[in-house]
């Protein structure tokens, strides 16, 4: 995609991520998290998730007529394929991957930090059959409290809440040494896994040995983009970039791709507990689920050392707990 286009993607994620918030914050917080149905093992849809599909996707199917393309959003909470916007398009299709409500929880009952995902692919010609994390061009995070997160692998910045105007690239910590540093570690599987309190003790070692060096892990916020975006900086000499790397054991492609696209373009090095990137692993389309585990560090010397701690159990999860939760997400 061209530069020109970029800028058009990232104007209309960055709309439909502000009228999202804008309803957001005007439901009513005593009916915010009423269920609107069930998805059964993948969860329930609450009003608020709906709310944030139904704000996007009006901004979305505005700009698709407006530039002539068709859009194809993939939602974590819809049932079936996904839905198509302008289908009569003749410029292309953009293939979307929305995460309406990252932290549902959290924005319902805890006041605490939730995002607006947006991932958008390359302008295609056919809608795909498969794709991969490196098929997604542009990444737009959004949180509830105004703060904006996007770009491409290449760069990505942020624009604060209140200061509309003035947007800052983003960057990740020079910091070579995790002790001392400060981690963002989301050690809890998923509530797919039936065999819940196995799949935490075979957990515990590397966390535990993560915290022990560190002393400063941070528990997981509940919202895996909002994670990804605590990993980057403000390009500022004030910064003070303490913080050099989140991990996961499991995560839904949903809830990775538009933080990956930014955190990529900042600069972080990702990959899985074995250390291969995920760039050509496969995305969720339609219904389907794909899940992995993910490193995401500020620099080189940081993600070795976590790779040590890591690595050695890489093999059990990935070939054993792992490959029965995607299972189970089916």
């Amino acid at each position: 995609m061209a530069d020109t286009i970029d800028n058009k993607i990232i104007k209309m994620g960055m709309r439909a991520i502000r009228a999202a918030v804008f309803e957001l914050n005007r439901l009513d917080p005593g009916i915010r998290s009423r269920i609107t149905h069930d998805l059964g093992a993948r969860g329930k849809v609450r009003l608020s998730d709906k709310v944030a599909n139904t704000a996007v996707s009006n901004v979305l199917d505005f700009f698709a007529k407006k530039y002539d393309i068709s859009i194809h959003i993939r939602n974590e909470d819809q049932e079936g394929d996904s839905s198509v916007l302008n289908p009569a398009g003749k410029k292309g299709m953009v293939y979307v991957d929305l995460d309406e409500l990252d932290g549902t929880i959290n924005f319902n009952e805890l006041k605490g930090i939730s995002t607006i995902n947006l991932a958008f692919s390359e302008l295609l010609q056919h809608k795909p059959t498969s794709l991969s994390y490196q098929d997604f061009r542009i990444g737009v995070v959004g949180t509830t409290a105004g703060n904006t997160y996007f770009g491409n692998t290449e760069h990505s910045y942020c624009v604060l809440s209140g200061r509309q105007l003035d947007k800052y690239q983003l960057t990740t910590s020079n910091l070579k040494d995790i002790k001392g540093a400060r981690v963002i570690a989301d050690p809890y599987p998923p509530r797919i896994f039936s065999n819940q309190g196995e799949t935490e003790a075979l957990l515990t070692g590397p966390f535990l040995e993560l915290d022990k060096i560190t002393g400063r892990v941070i528990r997981s916020m509940c919202s895996a983009s909002a994670e990804i975006c605590g990993v980057l900086y403000v390009d500022h000499p004030n910064a003070s970039k303490s913080t050099v790397a989140w991990v996961s054991p499991c995560q839904p492609s949903e809830n990775l791709i538009a933080g990956y696209i930014i955190a990529k373009g900042a600069g972080a090095i990702i990959t899985d507990w074995k250390g291969q990137p995920i760039d050509k692993k496969p995305v969720a389309i339609g219904s389907r689920h794909e899940l992995t585990d993910i490193i995401i560090s500020a620099n080189e010397a940081v993600h070795e050392q976590l790779l040590k701690i890591f690595s050695p159990f890489a093999d059990i999860w990935q070939e054993g707990y792992l490959k029965k939760a995607k299972e189970m997400y089916k």
